[in-house]
C-alpha cells in the first residue's frame, strides 16, 4: 500500500491504483467474469475501510468474501483475524449417480479463498492445480490420466453445512456429485447431463 501511495503521489490516479489491485489481476488470471469489480453476478469480495484505502492512517473495518463477513478486524489491534475454519476445508467422500466413488477429496481453503488439496483414489493421487473457494461456492481443477492421456477435470458447485454438491466436468461430459465429510450420510439426485 505504501508503494501504491508513492505512485499516487507521483501522479497515478486513485482509480488506476485500485484497478491494479482488483480488476487487472482478475483479467490476467482469467477470472474477471466473476471477480475484480462490483457488478451483478460477480462474487462480492469487498474491503470496508474508515477512509481512503491508500492513506497511512486508514483502518480496515471488515473484509467480505462472497458477500459474507468472513474476517473482521480487532479494533484493539491492526491485525485481521481469520474466521473459524471454513466448512469447505476437510476430507470429503463423494458419490455420483453411478454410486459411491472409491476416492477422497482433501481440500483446504486459505483465508484469501485460494484452494489446495488432493483427490486420492484407485486412479492415484492428484493435486488440485487451480481453483477458488468462497463462502459457499467452489470450483477447482485436477489433471488425471484417462486412457493414458492427461485430462483436466473441473469440480464446481456449492457447500451447505458439511455437504458439497455440484458437477464434475471432463471431456465434454458433466456428472452430478455430492460429497460429504466422514460420518455424514449424503443422497444424490440427477445424473449425467
Amino acid at each position: 500500500m505504501k508503494a501504491a501511495k508513492k505512485s499516487i503521489d507521483a501522479g497515478l490516479s486513485t482509480d488506476a491504483a485500485i484497478r491494479a489491485f482488483t480488476l487487472t489481476p482478475a483479467e490476467i488470471f482469467g477470472v474477471a467474469d466473476r471477480l475484480g469489480s462490483i457488478e451483478n453476478g460477480k462474487i462480492a469480495n469487498l474491503v470496508i475501510t474508515d477512509g481512503d484505502i491508500f492513506e497511512e492512517k486508514t483502518k480496515i473495518k471488515f473484509v467480505f468474501v462472497d458477500g459474507r463477513n468472513s474476517r473482521y478486524v480487532n479494533p484493539k489491534s491492526p491485525k485481521i483475524l481469520p474466521r473459524a475454519t471454513s466448512p469447505a476445508s476437510g476430507s470429503f467422500s463423494y458419490t455420483t449417480p453411478e454410486g459411491p466413488e472409491d476416492s477422497t477429496l482433501d481440500i483446504v481453503m486459505a483465508s484469501d479463498g485460494s484452494l489446495s488439496g488432493t483427490l486420492s483414489g484407485t486412479r492415484g493421487t492428484f493435486n488440485i492445480i487451480s481453483g477458488y473457494l468462497s463462502a459457499d461456492k467452489f470450483s477447482f481443477t485436477i489433471n488425471i490420466l484417462i486412457e493414458g492421456s492427461p485430462a483436466d477435470v473441473l469440480f464446481s458447485g456449492t457447500f451447505e453445512g458439511t455437504t458439497m454438491k455440484g458437477s464434475i466436468s471432463v471431456q465434454g461430459l458433466d456428472i452430478d456429485f455430492t460429497g460429504t465429510k466422514p460420518g455424514v450420510r449424503a443422497s444424490i439426485a440427477g445424473g449425467a447431463r
